[in-house]
């Protein structure tokens, strides 16, 4: 018998259908957002990060509790998604993005 319960490796690759991919990557922000808290808890550490949707031109950002974030920090980030902006970012803004 083999493991059961195991779904196997999953295939990464970008989901074409808008609504799924929206549903997934709400899933997985909020995945990403309890494991990063679990870490800061269990290993005292801070913690925090940034995520530019490319689908819905959104921000998301997250710090455990104690940790610190400039308060510029979304000012700063925002300007990832102008096409003038040479960050390394830049390829991620709404107009490429979205389809």
């Amino acid at each position: 018998m083999g493991r059961m319960g195991r779904r196997g490796r999953v295939v990464l690759r970008r989901i074409e259908e808008r609504v799924r991919r929206g549903i997934c990557f709400r899933k997985r922000l909020a995945g990403l957002e309890k494991k990063a808290e679990e870490l800061a808890v269990l290993c005292d550490a801070h913690v925090g990060f940034i995520v530019l949707s490319c689908s819905d031109g959104g921000l998301h950002h997250f710090a455990a509790p104690g940790t610190y974030a400039p308060p510029q920090l979304p000012t700063i980030s925002s300007s990832c998604f102008l096409p003038s902006s040479p960050n390394l970012l830049n390829s991620c803004h709404p107009q490429q993005c979205t389809g």
